[in-house]
Parts: C-alpha cells; structure tokens; sequence
C-alpha cells in the first residue's frame, strides 16, 4: 500500500502544494497545487482547506509545512574537539545574543555535525522565531490540518537534490537556491549540511531581479566563493559541483555563467530526474519546495531534515481545557440519558399496545374455536383442555387415516367386502385392537365362504375363520361367527 504525504509550500505571495506517493522506492508526483494570494481578498486558510475538500488531496497524507525564510538563522560552529565532546543538541545557551530574536522568543536545533578529513568538527544550528513558528501552525489550524514536519526551506531543497542527484551524498558540494528573493547557498560534506547563508537579492517588488541574469551570477559566485572560503580556508576546487535550484525562467543559463566564473562543475537540479511524474504535469520547477517537503516527510531515513516540530515540542492539537471538556462530557451524559430514558419509555409503550392486542387476538380465536362457552377465566388453559378432550373421543374411534387402523377403519373395511347380492345380514360385531367377531345370517353356506374369501385378501387380516356354521329350521338361513385376527402394523 502506498503512503503519501503532501509538501507545502507558503511564501509571501503564494501558496504551493505537491502531494507524493511512495511505493517501495518508486515515489511519484500525484497532485500539484499553486496560487497567488497578492489580494487582500484572498485568505490562506481557505486556500489550504480547498486542497482537500475541492482539489482532490488526501486527507490522511502526513503533511510537512516550510518554515519563511526570514523567520530562521544558521551559524556554524567550528571545534576541535572529539566527537563525544562536541555540542549538545539544544539549548545553546551561549548562542543567545549571536541572533537577531530574543532568547525567550527562539528555538533553537542543531540540524547537522559533521567531521572532516583534517579532524575538524562543525555543528549546524539554527535559530527560528517561536511566534513565527505558532503562526505558522496556527494558519494551518484553521484550515484543520496537523504537519508532522516544520523544516527550514533549505532542508527542503536539500532533500530535493539527494533524491534526484544521489551523488551529492558523498564528497563536498555546494547548494544554490533562488527562492523569490533570497539567494541560499548551503556546503554539504557526505551530505551534512556544513554552513548555509540566506542572502537578500532585492526586495519582492523589485522585478529588475527577473532582468538582470549577469548580475545575479557574479553574486551568486561571489558569495559561494566566500562561503567556501569560510569553511575551507582555500578557494573552489575544479572537482566541486554546485546544484542550482531556480524556479526562474528569466534565469535560464545562469548555470552557464556560474560555471564560467568558479570554474567548476554546475548541475541544474532536476526536481523530476528520479521522481515520477503524470504525463499532465508539465514538471513546473516552482514546486521543487512543496516536492522537497513532501520527500522529507516520505523519505525520513535517505534525506538530511530537520522538525522543529521536535525541537520546540510545539504543540500541533489545542491545549486541553479541563473545564470545558468535563462540561461537555457532562452535556453528552445528560443527552445520552434523556434519550436512553425517552427510548425505554417508547418501548414500554410499544410493548402494552402489543400485549393488548395480543390478548384480543386469544379472545377472538376463543370464540371461534368454543363458542358455546361463555365463561373466559384462562383462554390457552381452556383451549388445551378443549383439545385433550377431542384428543380422547378420537383415539376411541381411531385414526381415520395413517399405518394404524382403528375401529372405525376395521368397520369400513369389513362392510366393503361384503358381496352386494350375497343378502348377509351381521346381528352383532365386537372389534379390538387385535380381532374382531362378526355374527349374522345368510342365505347359504356358499355365501359365507365366499364372504370369507374376500375378507382374507384383506392384507391387514391374517386369519379369518368361521365357526358355528348352522341353518335355521324356522327361517331357512344359515346362522354364522366369523373370527378375524388383525395382523399387527408394520
């Protein structure tokens, strides 16, 4: 499953957005954002919220935030101590007065330390404005988002360069980056950021920046030189490559001029070299800030960022307010109870009208069932004794149908058989569960043998024997007694 994380990029007079995605070490550009916000009409909070809800970014991307440029100061610190001697973390205590911002009002970070060949050891720290910092996180409240990274912009432009030129990773180089206008030359070592410099071109409505290419090189190289110099004591080597990040197209060639005036190697940093990108985009280089954001989010382990998330410990939720939020809790309870006690009661009600209507469907079907009585005391006790009374007049005549044959059954079957010309009369019948006896008179001795015939092809009589065959002097007829046993059900 990929992860995605979306950079976000806030300057004077815009706001940019990239939203990446990660899927193993692919990493492509899926979405881009830019607008302008010269107006006094247009509000930033509503800008960040429509990334969301009106141009399609996912809501549960992580997000990392740049921090302005004029709200963060560097300085390097040089010793030549070991390793295990070098400068803590935070604070810097002694550092207090060396910027611009009051010490009660910054936070300060140590971004990077870094040892060299010749056993000097440099720490990287800088120093952002804290109230800069909260108005930062609280532009973003308001849109209802949460960054989990604040990262100066030169990390940013940083992790855009490692990704997509690995090589800087090892060896010394140099980074300049144009951002509005702020030139921002910063030396890495094994890619640990040495020394950065923000340095002031003109100011915004100053558009002779965007003119005058050749002067933008000559300083460009005059103060990456003096950087150099600064940290190296000696000039630009030959071998040293310089990645140059401008989102200008005014500048074109500048890296020409650059190369021409230092000498060495100069790479203009293509923010789409390893990062993937939909054919749509036309791969607008001003997004390498809002790109860089989002990869130092997405690539924590490969990239060179720095939080200040973590080093102010500012807080990204609001603060808790005990009192409201007991009251609250105290409101939702009383809710929940009313509508707990409204819905039992609802219940309650539901189930009388039930039962009642329940009981009048017993009455009813009482009265359908024995409408001779006419005292109700307990319906179901009187209607299940109603029916164990049928239950026995019916077993005294048997089951009309099934594998038994019952009184009633033998009867029939007996009276069927009897020839209908044969003139047999029976006086006296006695059935049980296992015989009958038939006694009678017939006109003949045949006749009662014939009779006898058919009785036994009865499969449920397996004897049938007649007896006491004797012929009335007085009448004429043949006086009979006929036995039959009942052979038992299989």
């Amino acid at each position: 499953m990929a992860r995605r994380s979306i950079g976000i990029d806030i300057g004077s007079s815009h706001v940019r957005a990239a939203q990446i995605a990660r899927s193993g070490d692919q990493f492509l550009v899926e979405k881009v954002f830019s607008a302008q916000t010269r107006r006094s009409t247009d509000s930033r909070p509503d800008i960040l919220r429509s990334l969301i809800d009106r141009h399609g970014f996912d809501r549960r991307a992580e997000i990392a935030v740049s921090i302005p440029d004029e709200a963060v100061f560097f300085r390097t610190l040089q010793s030549d101590s070991a390793p295990s001697e070098q400068l803590p973390a935070a604070p810097l205590p002694d550092l207090d007065h060396d910027f611009p911002i009051p010490p009660t009002k910054n936070v300060t970070h140590v971004c990077s330390q870094a040892t060299l060949s010749d056993h000097r050891h440099f720490a990287l720290v800088a120093v952002a404005s804290r109230p800069s910092l909260q108005q930062r996180l609280g532009l973003l409240a308001a849109a209802k988002m949460r960054p989990r990274l604040l990262e100066p912009p030169v990390f940013a432009i940083h992790s855009v360069v490692a990704m997509n030129h690995p090589e800087i990773m090892s060896g010394t180089a140099v980074i300049a980056a144009i951002n509005g206008p702020f030139l921002t030359l910063a030396v890495t070592n094994d890619g640990s950021v040495l020394i950065v410099r923000n340095i002031l071109l003109a100011d915004e409505s100053d558009n002779s920046l965007h003119l005058v290419k050749n002067q933008v090189a000559d300083l460009l190289a005059e103060e990456a030189a003096i950087t150099w110099q600064r940290i190296f004591g000696h000039e630009i080597n030959n071998d040293v490559t310089i990645y140059l990040v401008t989102e200008a197209r005014s500048l074109d060639g500048l890296e020409t001029l650059v190369a021409d005036k230092l000498c060495c190697h100069t790479v203009v940093v293509d923010p789409y070299a390893r990062v993937k990108r939909p054919l749509e985009q036309n791969g607008d280089g001003a997004m390498y800030l809002a790109q860089g954001l989002a990869l130092g989010a997405l690539a924590a382990g490969e990239t060179r960022h720095v939080n200040f998330l973590e080093a102010a410990n500012l807080e990204t939720e609001p603060k808790v307010n005990l009192k409201r939020d007991f009251l609250t809790c105290a409101v939702l309870a009383a809710v929940i109870a009313l509508v707990a006690l409204v819905g039992l009661f609802t219940r309650l009600s539901h189930l009388e009208d039930r039962y009642a209507q329940v009981k009048n469907e017993i009455k009813q079907t009482f009265h359908a069932a024995l409408p001779e009585e006419t005292n109700i005391v307990n319906p179901l006790a009187q209607l299940e004794q109603k029916l164990q009374l049928l239950r026995a007049n019916r077993s005294l005549f048997g089951y009309i149908c099934g594998a038994d044959a019952g009184p009633l059954e033998i009867l029939r079957t007996i009276t069927s058989t009897v020839p209908a010309q044969a003139d047999i009369n029976i006086s006296n019948m006695l059935i049980t569960t296992q015989s009958a006896r038939l006694t009678g008179t017939s006109p003949s001795f045949d006749a009662v043998y014939n009779w006898q015939r058919r009785l036994q092809e009865v499969s449920g009589f397996s004897v049938v024997d007649p007896h006491d065959l004797r012929k009335d002097p007085g009448s004429g007829r043949i006086n009979f007694t006929i036995s039959i046993s009942l052979a038992p059900p299989e």
